[in-house]
């Protein structure tokens, strides 16, 4: 009986040991999302940025062919 209460005892040290596991895996992976939709949000940025100089150089190509028009 004194061993049975071992070996189960032993089985939930295990077990714990593997959900502790699987806990620190988990705040890893959550960690690495985070990571990763700040690089997203930080490319969106820069997409945001650029599409901002495009609209910019287009302006001034307008510009520069309406003066060539005069």
């Amino acid at each position: 009986m004194l061993e049975l209460i071992g070996d189960t005892s032993e089985l939930i040290g295990d077990t714990s040991e593997l959900v502790g596991d699987a806990s620190e895996q988990i705040g890893d992976t959550s960690e690495l999302v985070g990571d990763t939709s700040e690089q997203i949000g930080d490319t969106s940025e820069l997409v945001g940025d650029t599409s901002e100089q495009i609209g910019d150089t287009s302006e001034q190509i307008g510009d520069v062919s309406e003066l060539a028009w005069m």
